[in-house]
């Protein structure tokens, strides 16, 4: 992973900011913290980049799978996959 900071780090300012961002701002800052094209970045996690795009725009919300294979994808801590199941839940109306 390409970053200046370490991944804890990043997670650990996310998780300050996450009541107010939504899942998309949080999906293109960590894609472009991590120094990953929309291309890159869906390669990656099994997706196209077309799909990461309309994420990222607000044009879909993120389904359960996605979430699930942007966090293998990135090798995530469980606690780090805690935050982002909990961003794509709340973009979908979701109760947690």
């Amino acid at each position: 992973m390409k970053s200046g900071r370490p991944l804890a780090m990043w997670i650990g300012e996310m998780s300050d900011r996450q009541d107010w961002l939504t899942f998309r701002e949080m999906l293109r800052g960590y894609r472009k913290d991590v120094g990953m094209s929309q291309v890159k970045f869906g390669e990656v996690i099994g997706y196209s980049k077309a799909y990461v795009c309309d994420i990222e725009l607000g044009h879909r919300n993120p389904s359960v799978q996605f979430v699930e294979k942007f966090i293998s994808g990135m090798n995530m801590s469980k606690s780090e996959g805690e935050i982002w199941h909990r961003l794509g839940a709340k973009a979908n109306g979701w109760e947690i």
